[in-house]
């Protein structure tokens, strides 16, 4: 399962009331019928200066809602080059069965 959050906006209550019902549901289930993998959109919206302290504090709301959280892939479309996209379509060959299991973790700068 995916869960997106927009770079700027951050998670918000509800945000967090979702991922801990979802992290509840996959430890219910031993992680056996699904993941929840989050995704960071739009960080290109973010000045250079903003960049860095806002993923790391979305990716510590991330973890402290739902300690099972897969490491959220960072995306931005917005502005060339596009940065994680393939990441995410790699993500989702990878949980229909269809491609190979990597495992990459956005670190800012």
């Amino acid at each position: 399962m995916y869960i997106l959050f927009h770079a700027k906006h951050g998670l918000n209550e509800v945000d967090r009331m979702m991922l801990s019902s979802l992290d509840e549901q996959c430890q219910a289930s031993a992680g056996l019928k699904f993941t929840v993998q989050g995704i960071i959109t739009k960080v290109d919206t973010l000045r250079d200066s903003e960049l860095s302290k806002a993923i790391k504090s979305i990716q510590k709301d991330i973890f402290d809602a739902a300690p099972t959280c897969l490491p959220p892939i960072i995306t931005s479309a917005l502005e060339q080059p596009h940065y994680g996209v393939d990441q995410v379509r790699q993500s989702i060959l990878e949980a229909c069965g269809l491609g190979k299991a990597e495992t990459k973790v956005y670190r800012p700068p």
